[in-house]
């Protein structure tokens, strides 16, 4: 009744998008995306290197110190803190 078997054929790789081609395309696409994400998203604290931090820290630190914002021993207290 209303045509249903056409409809579910298109919707499960019948004649709708190209057939099994176009869920295979679609599959491809999808990995894609997650692949993608994984590598974008998921190497953001997993690669950390805590002493290029720590560094990165200490050369702050000698610039506000060389700016007059912190004297020597404000200096020493937050690079004994690092």
């Amino acid at each position: 009744m209303w045509n249903c078997g056409y409809i579910s054929s298109m919707a499960f790789g019948g004649m709708g998008f190209g057939g099994g081609f176009g869920m295979l395309a679609g599959l491809l696409l999808l990995l894609l995306l997650v692949y993608l994400a994984v590598k974008v998203f998921g190497s953001r604290g997993a690669t950390r290197d805590h002493a290029a931090d720590r560094r990165d820290s200490l050369e702050i630190l000698k610039t506000r110190l060389a700016k007059g914002e912190i004297n020597v021993d404000e200096f020493n207290t937050l690079k004994n803190v690092l």
